[in-house]
């Protein structure tokens, strides 16, 4: 399950990662981005656009994500493999300590992970070997060797 912040201001709100990181994500794990959906479940914390935060980035309730989190995407994770995109994604389900691209288990029953928000404003993207990194990570997953 990869877990996402909220729809961007130009993407489809129906459909999580439908735009511009889903195309980032998808290009990092090898796949077209039209099959982004038959390989993993898509799932935002919040279901509209939150804004925008300062020059960059985009608005991050916390205190009403985590609520979202625990009460409505927590209950259906038990026994999944959970990708949270972003720090503030792994921070709303508790785990914002996790090592990108690290395996954890939660008490809550399922395997979480955190791959930094691929998205054009997060410098992480900008090292080769971070990608080389992220690549390595999401082909395991593909092979189911998590």
């Amino acid at each position: 399950v990869l877990i996402g912040q909220a729809p961007s201001s130009s993407s489809d709100p129906t459909v999580p990662l439908s735009g511009k990181s889903g195309e980032r994500l998808a290009k990092i794990a090898g796949i077209e981005f039209s099959k982004l959906g038959e390989y993993f479940e898509r799932v935002n914390i919040f279901d509209v656009y939150t804004g925008k935060a300062g020059k960059k980035g985009d608005a991050f309730p916390l205190h009403e994500a985590r609520k979202q989190a625990r009460d409505v995407i927590i209950p259906t994770l038990r026994g999944k493999l959970v990708i949270f995109l972003g720090k503030p994604v792994a921070r709303a389900f508790d785990h914002g300590n996790l090592v990108a691209f690290v395996w954890a288990r939660d008490a809550r029953g399922f395997t979480a992970a955190f791959c930094p928000h691929p998205s054009g404003v997060n410098l992480f993207w900008n090292a080769p070997s971070n990608v080389e990194l992220a690549k390595t990570f999401f082909a395991e997953i593909l092979r189911g060797n998590t």
